[in-house]
């Protein structure tokens, strides 16, 4: 009788997150027509389609000199514990950038990060779609049908995420951090930035190991880097690869904080 209660309890608690934090759920009537009205107002701009790499940041740069951003992607399923235990116990602040997938997921995870100050919650795609209509497929990713789905790919996670932190959005890392223009219009239309990198970890590979990822991460050290790593992977060499990183970057006196920072909007 006590493991039918138990399992009944899961079930309504399940089952409550599905319908509150649901795509279904959150593509009511109000969204629908907020959506149409922000096709329209894309349309109503002539966008040129090019499709490009968010390979440096785009965020502005404050006048506080000797501070590096990292950021994690969690694109789907899996949690790394121990890269977010590390950085607790280094004291260490990060952005994280969570899919609606990874989120559906690990809703109570990311309940609980969004509670801990040194971690900002951003947008990283509903469905983890490289966020264009123009371009080519790029590490296997699907690419956004139309601009509907583009506005999903955003805007949907945005009201997911601040269902769950009461916190909105204010970057998006689109999946493979590729876009084209009309997915920046629309970024820029919902009042956010959004975030490409400096240097790659190379932890989106599994053969590369935690020296190759902290050497990457080292060679062009600079104020105002943003540094992109993952946050899903804790089969790979994260963790190891920041314990011998972070000790060279603080001796060559760097500090660490969150891409919010780097903003002058």
């Amino acid at each position: 009788m006590q493991t039918l209660i138990s399992f009944l309890f899961f079930f309504s608690v399940l089952n409550s997150f599905s319908q509150e934090y649901s795509d279904r759920a959150l593509k009511n009537k109000e969204y629908l027509n907020f959506r149409e009205n922000l096709k329209s107002k894309i349309y109503a701009h002539k966008v040129s389609n090019n499709f490009f790499e968010a390979n440096t940041s785009f965020t502005e740069k404050s006048e506080a000199r000797g501070y590096i951003a990292l950021t994690f992607d969690a694109c789907e399923g899996r949690y790394n514990e121990e890269l977010i235990n590390f950085l607790i116990s280094e004291n260490i602040p990060a952005t994280l950038f969570l899919t609606g997938k990874w989120i559906d997921k690990n809703p109570e995870i990311t309940k609980k990060l969004a509670q801990n100050s040194l971690f900002e919650i951003e947008n990283h795609g509903l469905k983890h779609r490289i966020c264009a209509l123009s371009g080519d497929k790029k590490y296997g990713l699907k690419k956004t049908k139309n601009i509907e789905e583009i506005i999903d790919e955003i805007e949907l996670n945005n009201r997911k995420i601040e269902k769950l932190t009461g916190k909105r959005p204010f970057f998006y890392r689109p999946a493979g951090a590729y876009a084209d223009e009309i997915c920046l219009k629309t970024a820029s239309f919902l009042s956010m930035e959004i975030a490409g990198y400096d240097s790659l970890a190379g932890d989106s590979f599994s053969k590369v190991s935690a020296k190759e990822m902290s050497e990457n991460i080292l060679k062009n050290a600079k104020h105002g880097m943003v540094v992109l790593m993952h946050l899903n992977h804790p089969e790979r060499s994260e963790v190891q690869a920041l314990k011998i990183a972070v000790p060279i970057l603080r001796k060559k006196g760097f500090s660490f904080c969150h891409l919010e920072d780097f903003s002058l909007k």
